[in-house]
């Protein structure tokens, strides 16, 4: 025991009470990895089939959270280790994979959050989506700024960075950064928390204002959307013009083409059982 780190940085002997503590926080977070991967995979395929289309390109940000929630789930699952063995020793192998893995987790999870609330209040205020640049980049960095801080721990203080955090994590013991050693993921994880909070706060008083005031969700253009020269009998034919760009529709812009596909036939045979009636 001469190479591990003493109390309370290793623990020797698991007790019983930490032991079933740590078999029940392992179940969850297996059954969260299959759960997550399951999504996963879903979401994934659905990204790459709609890869061309850039309106289908809104799943990059749900499908970056998930890798999160899946490398978070990951992390915790490692917790078996530590049951099979009957203790949590560091500096070891593993301690250093779960602190890493939960640390990464961490930050990308919440990053993931704040990209999300900025960027849907983003294309309902402004009615169209970011650039292409501007939305890989950030995609990019979501997960670039927490491997860089991940990494960097290790580097400025060797072995002693990812230890036992016992019950400063969660009810039973985990590997993870060292009490004393949190600042830099504390500053992350609360600005980008605090941003992600207050885009979503924006976000409500958008809806409140507009509701208010239009009767309905409405953030840009709200004049209507098409304005129809008709006779009164619903069957007969009619023209409509369309005043708004549909590639800049607020609507349009934020779902899946092949949900627009559907609602285009919906609208369709419902007025065709209109007439037949």
């Amino acid at each position: 025991m001469a190479h591990y780190f003493p109390s309370p940085d290793s623990l020797f002997v698991l007790p019983e009470g930490m032991k079933l503590g740590l078999c029940i926080l392992a179940t969850m977070a297996t059954l969260s990895m299959l759960a997550t991967s399951t999504v996963l995979v879903a979401v994934a395929y659905q990204y790459m089939r709609g890869y061309r289309n850039r309106a289908d390109q809104n799943l990059l940000p749900i499908l970056q959270l998930i890798v999160a929630d899946f490398i978070q789930s990951l992390a915790f699952a490692l917790s078996w280790n530590w049951v099979r063995s009957g203790s949590i020793l560091a500096p070891t192998p593993v301690c250093t994979m779960q602190g890493a893995l939960i640390n990464f987790g961490d930050l990308a999870n919440g990053l993931s959050v704040l990209n999300i609330a900025v960027e849907t209040l983003y294309r309902l205020r402004r009615g169209h989506q970011p650039s292409r640049r501007v939305f890989y980049s950030v995609a990019a960095g979501i997960f670039l700024l927490p491997l860089i801080v991940t990494i960097i721990g290790p580097i400025q203080h060797g072995r002693a960075y990812y230890v036992r955090a016992g019950n400063w994590v969660s009810t039973a013991n985990v590997c993870f950064i060292h009490l004393a050693r949190h600042l830099t993921r504390r500053l992350v994880l609360g600005v980008a928390l605090l941003s992600a909070r207050a885009a979503y706060a924006a976000l409500l008083l958008d809806i409140h204002r507009s509701i208010r005031h239009h009767g309905h969700i409405c953030w840009t253009n709200c004049e209507p959307t098409t304005a129809s020269v008709s006779s009164p009998s619903p069957c007969r034919p009619h023209v409509e013009v369309v005043q708004r760009d549909p590639s800049r529709s607020t609507i349009h812009g934020l779902l899946p083409s092949s949900l627009h596909r559907s609602v285009a036939t919906h609208r369709s045979s419902a007025h065709a059982n209109v007439c037949r009636s």
